[in-house]
């Protein structure tokens, strides 16, 4: 097995460990932020896309939490992505189990590479795989919050820790990535509050998006594109 076969196995491994990290854990058993709609996909954690040539060094984006909890219908590709979602938490893990985890896991990045090339997002990692003059499928991404809230809602500080100790912070070590890359201004500010406190070894960069948007805000992102652009142009 190669060293980068290993890598993946681990991360498929360490995926399918926080996908075990039940919605309470985070949200507390109140959970104000439940949507109302596709209740049993919000109960289904998505832990993350990462890109088949993903390698430790590279790039970690950051999102808030997973899109399409407060609509009256399911985001066009959820209805595919979320089955396989939850085909791989319901897996059993032991050795003799391991290459089914492996092999679900990549189902779930590939079906992820494929739906949301259609969702507002999009537009965003295209921004992105032009500054760092690199290829989605080399890009790692989770969430801030690995769960749907509903109306996406802002989260409560006791939230965001929780999921940073459980779930966010864990798998920024086990990806071991070299730049953070994070989307939202409000959210760039909670991700560097954490970093700060609990140690991000990497470079964060933020960028801005339009009011209760997916689109970046190219006019306030001018600085930050330039800062990106320098940080690759020898990587």
């Amino acid at each position: 097995m190669s060293s980068l076969d290993e890598f993946r196995t681990r991360i498929a491994e360490h995926m399918w460990r926080m996908t075990q990290i039940p919605r309470e854990e985070i949200f507390g058993f109140a959970d104000e932020l439940m949507p109302d709609v596709d209740v049993e996909d919000a109960k289904v954690m998505h832990a993350g896309y990462i890109g088949i040539n993903y390698q430790p060094g590279g790039v970690l984006i950051i999102g808030r939490n997973p899109g399409g909890g407060g609509g009256s219908k399911k985001d066009n590709g959820n209805e595919i992505l979320y089955p396989e979602l939850r085909k791989f938490k319901q897996l059993t893990f032991s050795k003799e189990h391991r290459t089914n985890v492996v092999a679900q896991f990549e189902i779930t990045n590939k079906v992820y590479a494929k739906v949301v090339k259609y969702w507002e997002i999009w537009e965003a990692f295209e921004k992105i795989q032009e500054l760092t003059y690199q290829d989605f499928s080399q890009f790692a991404f989770i969430n801030l919050l690995p769960y749907r809230t509903t109306d996406n809602e802002r989260e409560t500080p006791e939230t965001r820790k929780n999921s940073w100790i459980k779930f966010t912070h864990p798998t920024i070590n086990a990806l071991a990535p070299s730049v953070l890359i994070v989307l939202g201004g409000v959210n760039g500010g909670n991700v560097s509050k954490l970093c700060n406190k609990f140690g991000c070894n990497c470079d964060q960069f933020k960028l801005i998006r339009k009011p209760k948007s997916s689109h970046l805000d190219h006019q306030k992102n001018q600085e930050v594109y330039k800062k990106i652009r320098d940080r690759f142009k020898n990587f």
